[in-house]
This record gives structure tokens, sequence and C-alpha cells, in this order.
């Protein structure tokens, strides 16, 4: 199974989407075990979240829980931040080994590529930006996407009120309504 499979089951309902379905169903699609959240003192104004698999067994917030982990700050976040990054992060079960950023130098790689002017980005520098469409893609099924934009073009409808309804940052609605968003998710739909 794949994200796909998570994508078309999405689709089929309405939001405000349960971010607790959303990890039962990524679970199953993506068949490599259970995750567990966990809170700790962090600075989100520096990292709001991490993932961390069950096969970085040396990570001892792993050895903790025995199994794949998603880090969140204690402090710092609101409903929809929480919310967000959670489902970003939990879309890190559909990351193949190359994709994980489990050493220390790969993550610090991961961090450089990130910033403007960059090298050609590392597989777990694309798994970071496909994670955040992915996460998008769920939170807000394809049908309601295209009455929003109608709405949004009609100026019947903010972006406020899609994060909202979506309970979501209302700083990446926007992203919804970009050329480029159904060309990313079609092409992540596609990927096996």
């Amino acid at each position: 199974m794949s994200f796909a499979d998570l994508y078309h089951y999405c689709q089929g309902l309405e939001p405000k989407i349960d971010r607790n379905d959303i990890r039962a169903h990524a679970v199953d699609f993506a068949g490599n075990g259970p995750v567990r959240t966990m809170k700790t003192t962090m600075d989100p104004a520096l990292c709001r979240g991490f993932y961390l698999s069950a096969r970085n067994s040396h990570h001892r917030f792993v050895q903790q829980h025995g199994t794949n982990v998603i880090v969140l700050p204690r402090e710092g976040l609101n409903y929809c931040w929480e919310r967000f990054i959670f489902v970003k992060e939990l879309m890190h079960l559909f990351d193949n080994p190359d994709q994980a950023a489990d050493t220390g130098n790969k993550f610090e790689q991961m961090l450089t590529e990130i910033l403007p002017g960059a090298s050609e980005p590392s597989p777990a520098t694309l798994s970071e930006f496909d994670a955040f469409w992915m996460a998008l893609s769920v939170f807000c099924p394809e049908a309601l996407r295209l009455e929003f934009a109608a709405a949004r073009t009609a100026e019947q409808l903010d972006d406020y009120a899609i994060a909202l309804r979506l309970r979501m940052p209302q700083q990446y609605v926007q992203r919804y309504f970009e050329p480029r968003y159904r060309p990313i998710i079609d092409r992540l739909i596609a990927a096996p």
C-alpha cells in the first residue's frame, strides 16, 4: 500500500478531518508499525516537531517507546499548528530508508539543503518537502478544495475562513491554490 491509498481514503471525509483517523489509516497503508507521540521541551521557533523511525533504534526516544515516534514541543504551538505538524511528520511513515535523516550528519545536510541557493537536494530533503504537500492534501479533499478556490476567487471566502474550516495554519492555505499544487499531488499519488 502507499500514500495514494491514504489520499483516496481522505477524499471521502469531511473537514475537520480527525488526525487520529489519519494516523490509523496512515499506519495501515504504510505498513511499518505504530506511531507514538511524545512532547518534550523544544523551541518551536527553531523546530516545530520531528519524526523518528523505529529503524533509528539507537535514538533514546525510539528505545523508550519501541516504535516510530513523532516528537512535538510541549509548549508554543496552538491547536491548528500542532495538528498540522503532527500530520506532516506522520507522512514520513511513507518514506523509504534512503529518505531518512537518521544520523546527525544527514540531518545537518538536510538543514543546509533547505536554505535558498542550496545544491541538489538529498532524498531526505525531498522527503521533507513531500511530507508537507502530503499533509496538505489529506486535510482537504479535492472537491472541497475546488469549492474553496471558486469561493475565494469570488471573494466569498478568505484564507482565514478556510483555515478555520480545515483547522490548520492560515499561512499554508494559499498553497492549495498555487498552480503547482495539483501537479505535486498527482506526482505523490503516482509514486510507488
